[in-house]
């Protein structure tokens, strides 16, 4: 889970085991594909600090539009995350939730909640792409490795309003 985090420096959490992961992309908050690629982009970046390698699959989530893989059953350690509007007044500074089997220590589903991520990103003044990026790679890090938080990073469980002031897409490249 992401409350209020994640334009953290990049910090490596876990030895140099590098995982090679396919991603699906759903988006039910109806971005546009330019967008998504970008916070695609910068999910791999941090991703790849990270260890991990991906291969995403962008899968628009308008009803009837899916098709190929993104409308067949997810494959083996096939990771899902899915762009959504937030359903209600649940607690707003939750930016994201990894769905972890406790028992395995790794999920297949995260959910990256946009309307909040859009306004604690106007509130700052940082880039929506570049927080949705990181807010996306925490989830899937969770997802691979459980419910492992650090102190400093992209798996710093609190993000604060100076982390994200400090958001600048220099930061990534």
């Amino acid at each position: 889970m992401v409350v209020y985090s994640v334009c953290l420096p990049l910090v490596t959490t876990a030895a140099a085991v590098r995982h090679s992961l396919v991603v699906r992309i759903y988006d039910a908050a109806g971005l546009d594909a330019r967008e998504r690629a970008r916070m695609m982009d910068d999910a791999r970046l941090a991703l790849a600090a990270e260890h991990m390698d991906v291969v995403w699959h962008d899968c628009d989530g308008r009803a009837g539009s899916l098709h190929g893989w993104c409308a067949d059953a997810p494959a083996p350690r096939e990771l899902i995350v899915r762009l959504v509007r937030a359903p209600g007044p649940a607690n707003r500074q939750v930016l994201g939730h990894a769905y972890v089997d406790p028992a395995r220590s790794h999920g297949t589903l995260a959910t990256v909640f946009i309307d909040r991520i859009e306004r604690i990103a106007a509130d700052v003044n940082a880039d929506r792409s570049l927080v949705t990026g990181r807010v996306i790679a925490h989830e899937i890090s969770h997802l691979v490795r459980g419910s492992v938080h650090t102190d400093a990073g992209l798996m710093k469980p609190v993000w604060t309003l100076e982390d994200l002031t400090a958001c600048a897409r220099a930061e990534v490249s």
